[in-house]
Formats: C-alpha cells, structure tokens, sequence
C-alpha cells in the first residue's frame, strides 16, 4: 500500500493534463525545441522535462533521455544536471522495486542540490528520499531527514515545500500505524496548501489515514472533498479510484465495480498502464467478492499479460487467484498461488497485505486438511490483528482523553464566565437605577421643550401658511406654463406636417405609394424626438446618438426587403441638441439616407453608408457617405425634391452644406446647437 500511495502521489504531481493528447503534445513540443537547440543548460533542462513526461508511460525512452541528460551535464559541468539524472534514476529503480539502490541514488541528488543551494529541487527530492525511506522501513532515517528538511523550509520560508514535507511526515507516521500524528500532520499540510494541487494530495492522504482507521464516513468526507477540487478529468478519475479502495474495504463491492469499469474505459483512453494495472486489480477484486470468478480471473490474466508488475502487485494477482480458486473447490492451484505469492512478502511490508496473505494461507491448509500448517498462519494473523487493533484502540482512547481534558477545561471556563456574569448583573443593576433618574429628567426636560415649541408654532403658523399658498399658486402656474408649452409643440409639429405634406404633393412625378412612404419616413424621423425626449429625464433636449441609431434602424427596416447587403457604420460623439435642431437633423438624415438606398447601390451588391457626428467647440459636423455610384451617374437626378428640403432645412438651422462625388458621395452639414425656432420658417415656405 505505501508503494501504491507513492505512485498515486508522484502521478498526481507529474500529470496536470485532462488527457494523452495533451501529454503527446508537450513531448512533441519538447522534441523540437531540443532539435533546433544547442548544447546549452537550456537543453539540459529540457532533457529533463521529457524524462519527467515519459516517466510513467514509457519506462526505456525515460532512462534513455535521463542518459542524455548525464552526459551533456558532464560536459557542461553542470551540477543540477547531474542532480537531475539521480533524482530521475533513483525513480526508475524504485518502479523496478530495486528500492535500495534507488535511496543510494536519491541520496546522491539531496547533496547535489544542497551544494548547489536550488531548494526547490532540495525540498523535492528530500520528499522522494523520505518515501523511499519509508518504503524500506527506515523510519528513523526518513524522520531525521524530513525534521531537517522541515527546519530549512520554515527559515527560507519556502510554503510550497511545507505542504509536500508536512504531507510525508504523515505518510510516515501512518506507515508505522502511528494515527495520531499522522493526521495532525495531514490536516497541518492541509493548511499549508496554497494550490488546489496540493490540497487535493493533503485530502487524499487524510481519507487514507481515516480509512486505515476503518472511520470510513471521514474517509469519504475527504475523498469527496478532494473530488470537489479536482478540475481536470485524470485528477477526478484518479481520486475516484481511491475512493474505490475505501468502499471496498466497506464491503460494498457492486459500488465500487460501477466506479472501476468507468475510470477502467477512461484509463485505456488516456493510456494511463500504471493506473489501469491498479483499477484492474479492485475490478478482479470487486467479481471475486461478488462471486464472478470467471471474469476476475479474465481481468487477472489480461493485467499480467499487459504489464510490467513490481512485487506488491504480483503478490495480489497471486493472492486473488488462490482466493478465487480455493472458492471454486481447485486446492491445488489454490496451494500453487498461495506459496507463490509468499516468498514475495518482504518484511517492510504493510500489515493489511501481510493479514490478507496469512489468512488465505490458512484458509488453503485447512481446506487441504494441512491443520497444523493452517494454524500456524492462523496465529500469525492473529499476532497481526491483535497488534494493529491495540494501535487503533490507542489511539481512540487517546482522542478520549483529549476530548476528556478539553471537557474538563470547557467547565473551569464555563464557571468563571458564571462568576463574571454575577458581577456583571450587580454592575447591571446599579446602571439601571442611575439610567431611570436620568430618564425622569429626560422627559421633564422633553416637556418644557415641547411647550417651547409649540408657542413657537402657533406665532410661525400664519407665515407657514402664507409660504404653503405661494408655493401653490407657483406650482400651478408652472403646470399651466407647461401644458401651453405642449399645446404649442403639438400644434408646430402638425403645421410641420401639414408643410411637408404640401412640399411632398407639389412634386408631380410620384405616385400615391411614393408620397405615402415619404411622409411616414418623414413624420416617423419626427416622431422618434420626441420619443427619446419624453423617456429622458430633460425635456428640452435630446440625446442625439441615441436618436440616430434608432432612426438609422428605422429606415434599414424599411428597406431592408429591397436592397442589396449594405452595411451602416456610425460614429457620433455624445451630445444633446435642442429638440429644434434634432428634428431638423432627423429629416435630414432621412432624406440623405433614403436617397443613398435608392440611388447609390443601383450598380454594386455590397455597399456601405457612414454616419459621423464631431464637435469643435460650439461648432459642430455632421457627415452622410457612401461608397456608391455618386451624383455624377445620369441616371440619377441632380436636385430632387428630398434634396431641396434638405437645402431649406441647413438653412434654418443657420448650417452650410459641403458635397463630394469622390467614390461614392459625401454630404457634411456644419452648424451650431442654437437655432430659432424653424415651424415658422417651413411654415412660410
């Protein structure tokens, strides 16, 4: 199991991708990078990183850039280099389960990255060093290690490694079935956690401990608040998978097999061997508890068939199979797996691995009828259980007392806050009796105020009065002003009307439809003024950008059925014309507008109109271009009936008219916001 848990660990650190395609593309990335490098640190580092990718999918390309990785640092002298290679061959020769030379070779990257001060690395590979420790059962050792590695993470005050030691000091001590320790220091790597990556690996470690505890609802609670971090999908499958160990060890085999087959298809994706070699293993698991023999013996043999397996691993493969095949009645199969399986156990081992073999040893001999043999591993189990039930019983009669003296603690406390309270009340009761003398003056005080008061009132009440009906008689007078102003408006904007329906009706060349749809593009360019001026807070002025979107959308709707693709371009700074000036402006730009969609893109599909507003000081600019035909074309006439309204219009508005035939046609009108009033002048006209 501390072998497993390392390896989830180390995958865990070393894949941050959602799938194989994105670890497929950052070897390729780092392929060509190399290719078109010289030989430099540079290179060296991404040796490194390519040793670091193929690390846990191919084993012979990982060892074969890690060589690469020697030699160039050698050449270069580089010492973190050399550092690199160690760190990377120690890895390999602990997944090839050469666990003493991997320390050797660790062992050799620690002092290199001491000497040459990269803590960041120093800090890193103290954690692998301390696992592997762990691993070979020098406890001492990896503890020595980690409390030195512990003090120089807090003095350099490197937070990053804080998590990671505080996280191996727990692994260490739940390794030696220490509870307590172990998960103060995971819920202390817990709070160092400044990553979600980090976090996640600290709930992980948590949900292990709590498991080995057999508090299961802990051990989910953590799982799934490790799951709720996780983004992407490996880190969600992977944490699925430990929670798979802890509802098998609940006996809830059909819950966990649903989890596994899912996570087993994910994992083929991904390619994720390691993984799937583990998954397979709960799968075969799962049917053997459930009593589908065949098929976990189908899901054994393809795990051996497919991977390179290290001892524990094989040791289970053995042990399921003797499981399976003593319950299906075979004894001597079941007897050949058994004894194969145990000359593997190692005495470093962890004891749930131990008891599960000793107990199916027994199980085959006395099946077998061997029942001395059988009870001798019967006592080992026994030896075993008793052992690692006392650790735990320890440890909750621990957690008793401290609940017991904290208990104690609560009850001093809680009768010094009794005595406190007493003196709070006497200090009480002498408060309330000054605050009622206090009250008693108060309200005599409030009562001569009031009297003052109201003889101020009743001498103060007639001028109130007399404010109260001028205010009125202003009030009403203001309303009566600006019902006539509405009176006044409604009759100018009808005269307007009833002036461009005459103007309209003296050109003899348009049909009754033409005179319709002109004067309702004409009244509606009105009508939209006076529309944004009532929904506006001022009721004198008129915010025209908003005013000339919406116009501009009105006539595009109206000749939207007819025309080519054309496309409206407008920009107008933000100003606010006096509502003379905005209706002057509004028939304008419906005459221009209307003209360059019916005249201008006679000869072209695509076409585009621009409308701009600026402002200079007072003066101000309006422009209407488009990229059309231009005047200059015979077939459209020179000075329509539309454009010499657009003549008396700048004219009112005291504006001036500029026109250009340059590709297309461009109208700019100069004028200023302050006009008279122009119903008369349209009028006359």
């Amino acid at each position: 199991m501390k072998k497993i848990y390392f390896f989830i660990f180390i995958l865990f650190l070393s894949t941050t991708g959602n799938a194989v395609s994105i670890h497929q593309i950052k070897i390729d990335s780092l392929l060509v990078l190399i290719n078109n490098s010289t030989e430099s640190v540079v290179q060296v580092e991404r040796y490194n990183a390519l040793c670091t990718a193929y690390k846990l999918y191919d084993l012979k390309k990982a060892q074969y850039y890690n060589n690469k990785v020697l030699l160039l640092s050698q050449k270069l002298k580089y010492r973190k280099g050399v550092g690199y290679y160690y760190i990377n061959e120690a890895g390999y020769l602990f997944f090839s389960n050469q666990v003493k030379k991997s320390i050797n070779f660790a062992t050799k990257a620690v002092l290199i990255f001491n000497e040459t001060k990269t803590f960041t690395n120093y800090f890193r590979a103290c954690c692998t060093l301390a696992d592997y420790l762990i691993c070979d059962a020098q406890y001492v050792t990896a503890q020595q290690l980690l409390y030195k590695s512990l003090k120089l993470a807090l003095v350099t005050k490197n937070t990053v490694a804080l998590c990671g030691l505080y996280t191996q000091l727990s692994h260490l001590y739940n390794a030696q079935s220490n509870y307590k320790p172990a998960l103060v220091y995971a819920k202390i790597a817990v709070n160092n956690s400044f990553t979600g990556a980090n976090k996640i690996t600290a709930y992980d470690n948590i949900a292990v401990i709590y498991s080995s505890l057999h508090n299961f609802k802990m051990a989910l609670y953590y799982n799934r608040c490790s799951y709720e971090l996780a983004e992407a999908p490996l880190q969600k499958k992977r944490i699925l998978f430990l929670k798979t160990d802890i509802l098998i060890c609940q006996e809830k085999y059909k819950d966990a097999l649903d989890i596994c087959l899912k996570n087993d298809i994910f994992f083929k994706v991904v390619n994720e061997k390691s993984l799937l070699v583990f998954n397979g293993l709960n799968i075969a698991t799962c049917y053997h508890y459930l009593k589908k023999y065949s098929l976990a013996l189908t899901q054994l043999n393809k795990i051996s068939k497919n991977a390179i397996l290290n001892n524990e691993t094989t040791i289970k493969i053995c042990e399921l199979k003797s499981s399976i095949y003593l319950a299906t009645g075979k004894l001597n199969k079941s007897k050949f797996f058994i004894d194969r399986a145990l000359p593997l156990l190692q005495p470093n081992d962890y004891f749930e691995l131990k008891l599960l073999l000793f107990t199916t040893k027994g199980k085959v001999e006395n099946a077998l009828g061997n029942y001395k043999t059988a009870l001798i591993y019967y006592e080992k189990q026994a030896d075993i259980t008793t052992t690692e039930n006392a650790k735990v019983n320890n440890y909750k009669i621990n957690e008793l007392q401290m609940d017991f003296a904290l208990s104690d603690k609560n009850n001093i406390i809680k009768n010094l806050e009794v005595a406190d309270s007493k003196k709070a009340i006497l200090h009480k009761e002498r408060k309330d009796y000054l605050m009622y003398i206090g009250v008693a003056l108060f309200f005599c005080v409030l009562l001569l105020l009031y009297f003052a008061k109201y003889v101020c009132l009743t001498s103060i009440g007639k001028k109130l009065i007399e404010v109260e009906k001028t205010s009125a008689l202003k009030s009403l007078y203001e309303k009566e002003t600006l019902l006539k102003e509405v009176h006044h408006r409604v009759k100018n904007n009808l005269q307007l009307v009833m002036s461009l329906l005459r103007i309209q009706a003296r050109d003899t060349g348009t049909t009754i439809n033409d005179f319709l749809e002109v004067s309702q593009s004409r009244i509606a360019s009105m009508s939209l003024v006076h529309e944004n001026l009532y929904q506006s807070d001022n009721d004198s002025r008129v915010d025209f950008k908003e005013y000339l979107i919406n116009l501009t959308n009105n006539i595009l709707q109206n000749y939207e059925s007819t025309t080519n693709s054309i496309t409206v371009k407008i920009d107008v700074v933000q100003v606010y014309l006096n509502m003379q000036t905005a209706v002057s402006l509004g028939l304008i730009l419906n005459e221009l507008i209307s003209n360059a969609y019916k005249h201008a893109f006679t000869t072209t599909k695509n076409g585009a109109l621009w409308l701009q507003l600026t402002k200079n000081n007072d003066n101000y600019c309006l422009t209407v271009r488009d990229n059309g035909s231009g005047i200059k074309d015979t077939t459209r006439p020179k000075k329509t009936l539309g454009l010499q309204l657009v003549d008396k219009l700048i004219f009112q508005i005291n504006g001036s008219l500029q026109v250009k035939t340059d590709h297309g046609t461009q109208y700019s009108i100069q004028f200023k916001n302050a006009v008279p009033d122009f119903y008369e002048t349209v009028n006359s006209n």
